[in-house]
């Protein structure tokens, strides 16, 4: 079993202990924070988008990205945090660390917003604006 798939098993028992149920994977590569995003449903089944992070993610596990990581991971909770009721950014629900035989993986859940990505509405064959594209992009 390759490291990615114990850091993958770890994870989903890891949110199931939570109340997550995993679904579908909505990053179609690996962020250069180390990060994958997942849709999953809250004990409750309402969606929700889980941001996760584990240092077996990243392609260095050199000092220097291991500490620009955990500042951007505490940086973007707190944005969230003090977002508000913004429609354009989701609402934090909680973060959470799971331990345990492999690197910690870090977990952000917050509101899952189901709005379309420029690469959906492209894959569709839409049109998008050159005002729509900055403002997708942007986000």
């Amino acid at each position: 079993m390759t490291k990615r798939n114990t850091i993958y098993d770890a994870l989903k028992t890891g949110v199931e202990q939570r109340g997550y149920t995993l679904g579908e994977r909505l990053s179609r590569t690996k962020g250069a924070s180390g990060s994958l995003v997942f849709k999953a449903d809250d004990a409750n089944g309402s969606p929700v988008v889980l941001k996760v992070g584990s240092y077996g993610l990243l392609d260095s596990l050199d000092v220097d990205d291991v500490e620009k990581l955990d500042e951007f991971r505490r940086r973007e909770r707190e944005v969230l945090k003090l977002a508000g009721k913004h429609p354009n950014i989701p609402d934090y629900v909680e973060d959470f660390t799971i331990e345990g035989d492999h690197l910690p993986i870090s977990v952000l859940a917050m509101e899952y917003l189901g709005l379309p990505s420029i690469y959906d509405k492209i894959s569709r064959g839409e049109k998008v604006s050159e005002e729509e594209a900055r403002v997708l992009l942007r986000e």
